[in-house]
Order: C-alpha cells, then sequence, then structure tokens
C-alpha cells in the first residue's frame, strides 16, 4: 500500500500504509520508537480529502498507545475520535472506541465505576444497533472481564453469544 500510494501520488493511501505499518511494528514491539511515525501518518489523513478515514486511523493510534502504557495520551485520542464521530454520526469506529474508551477508564482505576460501565454498555449497544456481532462480543467481554476483576459478574449483562462461551468455558477441565 505504501509502494501504491507513494508511486501515484495518493496521499491517503500512503498515510493508510504508513499507519498500518507503523501499527504492525510498534504491536510486534520491533520498534517501539516509531509512534511519531505512526502520529504523522494520522495527521496526514487528517489533512487528506478522505477525511472519513480520521476516525479509524486515530483509533488504531490509540489502541497502540493503550498497548504501550501510555494511557492517559490514549484516552485523549479516543476522545477524539467521539468527537470526529459525533461530528459525522455513528460508524464502525464508535462502538470499538467507546469499548477501548472502557478499558482505559477501568486501567486508569475510575472510581466510581460507573463511566466505565456506561462506555461498554455504550460499546454494546452501538454495535447491536450496527449488526456487528464481532465488536459485540469485544465489547462485552472487556465488559466481562472488568465486572469480574470488580466483583460486578451479573451473567445478563453479556451478550447471548458471549453468554454461551462463558458458560461453556466453565465445562472445560482446568
Amino acid at each position: 500500500m505504501l509502494a501504491l500510494g507513494g508511486d501515484n501520488s495518493i496521499p491517503v493511501y500512503a498515510a493508510i500504509g504508513e499507519l498500518l505499518a507503523s501499527r504492525a511494528e510498534l504491536q510486534t514491539m520491533r520498534k517501539t520508537d516509531n509512534i511519531g511515525q505512526l502520529r504523522n501518518s494520522v495527521a496526514a489523513l487528517h489533512r487528506a480529502p478522505h477525511r472519513h478515514i480520521a476516525p479509524f486511523a486515530n483509533l488504531l493510534l490509540a489502541e497502540v498507545e493503550f498497548a504501550t502504557g501510555d494511557f492517559v495520551v490514549s484516552l485523549a485520542t479516543v476522545d477524539s475520535v467521539l468527537k470526529l464521530k459525533g461530528e459525522s454520526g455513528i460508524g464502525r469506529e464508535t462502538g470499538d472506541a467507546y469499548r477501548l474508551c472502557g478499558d482505559l477508564v477501568a486501567r486508569l482505576g475510575c472510581s466510581p465505576s460507573a463511566p466505565v460501565v456506561h462506555c461498554y454498555r455504550t460499546a454494546v449497544n452501538v454495535a447491536r444497533k450496527q449488526g456487528a456481532r464481532a465488536l459485540d462480543l469485544r465489547a462485552a467481554f472487556s465488559f466481562a472481564r472488568f465486572q469480574q476483576t470488580t466483583n460486578l459478574m451479573r451473567q445478563s449483562t453479556l451478550s447471548p453469544a458471549a453468554l454461551r462461551v462463558s458458560q461453556a468455558q466453565r465445562t472445560l477441565p482446568p
């Protein structure tokens, strides 16, 4: 994708290619100093004529920031995704952004847990409205993990698919 974007002077493809390459390098921890390049790629997407890709790019950046332990910066990036989506309507990134927001606020030790629960429930509701089962499961499992660690576990809050998996896991031998 990098070659396609660079050779044909299509800035959006070049920026997406750099973004994905940087994310892959960071997630495999081959290069932890590459987050600056990732931020530059995201900034390039904001300047490109295809700004609808910017929320996706910011969400990828937030996940990398979360993975590298930069929780406060990641939370600010997630907030920018939610602001961008607020301007343009609910998109695929909205549910995932709320899930990541819940993960971040939980990791930062928010007390009381109401903001965390709100983030996870919103993520599940958005995913269900979109019919996005994978995102529903991802949000439901993050929510279930949070509830288990805080002793708030109530089976009724899980999606039906997550509930089946949870029940199947309990029947497996240790």
